[in-house]
């Protein structure tokens, strides 16, 4: 007797109203998603005369349990968009000469059952020069993980150090950066 009251709800006019309803608000979510949003776009690395490139990147031992990761969330408030299957340390920027402010996801482990990853969302600002190449280096120094921008070719830092503390597993469970503009 169930499964024959199921079977008519199924067949009913309201629940196929209901699934149409439902799948309308569906479309409507996936469409919200893929809007159009000002994003920083992944670097080009053909011509960068009039460009600064700045990279993540990600240093790990022979074990592959112990790791540090450094990834580009925003630039200058604009979140930098990586490619569908890359890792969150090859995300880079191609930036016009001059100040930018960085929101750096730092993450880090220290081998199998160590309790981690850890992370932390660090701001940093640092000034550019077109036609170098930089990456996001750091440490870990007591609760705290401190990141910089270096210049690739001499490894001198270019930027003030920039610290936020860190918590287990706080990037890898969806911690989000809130942006505050600077005036």
């Amino acid at each position: 007797m169930v499964i024959l009251n199921a079977l008519q709800l199924i067949s009913s006019r309201r629940f196929t109203a209901m699934r149409v309803r439902l799948g309308l608000a569906l479309l409507a979510v996936v469409l919200a998603g893929c809007a159009a949003t000002t994003t920083i776009e992944p670097a080009d690395n053909s011509d960068l005369s009039d460009r600064a490139l700045v990279n993540g990147q990600m240093d790990r031992d022979a074990s592959y349990a112990s790791w540090r990761s450094y990834s580009l969330v925003l630039v200058d408030d604009q979140p930098v968009r990586r490619g569908f299957m890359s890792s969150p340390h090859d995300s880079s920027a191609s930036l016009p000469e001059g100040p930018h402010r960085f929101v750096v996801e730092a993450s880090f482990n220290t081998g199998f059952g160590s309790g981690g990853p850890w992370g932390a969302i660090v701001p940093l600002r640092a000034t550019v020069k077109a036609g170098q190449t930089y990456r996001i280096n750091g440490i870990v120094r007591d609760n705290l993980f401190v990141v910089w921008l270096e210049d690739v070719a001499t490894g001198a830092k270019v930027s003030e150090e920039s610290s936020a503390a860190y918590a287990r597993n706080a990037v890898n469970r969806g911690m989000v950066p809130i942006v505050v503009p600077h005036r």
